[in-house]
């Protein structure tokens, strides 16, 4: 278990998975008759902690540059997810 964890918060770092994740499940709440927001809600704010996590937070411009891509994806999710919940 413990290796697959490592693995996961790898692949993380590179790829955010979990918003991604949580992206699909707002489009299926809005194309679908599911309510799944508040599970991409939840995905997308875990996956941006998780990357803050890997990231340690360095100055690098690459680094800031995929941390920015990544909050546009965050905020998007808690946007969204937080609209759909209210109608």
């Amino acid at each position: 278990m413990k290796i697959y964890l490592k693995k996961f918060l790898y692949l993380q770092k590179g790829i955010p998975l979990l918003e991604l994740l949580g992206l699909f499940l707002i489009a299926i709440t809005l194309y679908g008759n599911f309510d799944l927001s508040n599970y991409a809600t939840i995905l997308g704010v875990i996956g941006f902690f998780i990357s803050i996590y890997n990231k340690r937070i360095s100055f690098i411009v690459l680094n800031v540059f995929l941390m920015f891509n990544r909050l546009i994806i965050f905020f998007l999710i808690v946007v969204l997810g937080s609209y759909l919940r209210l109608n």
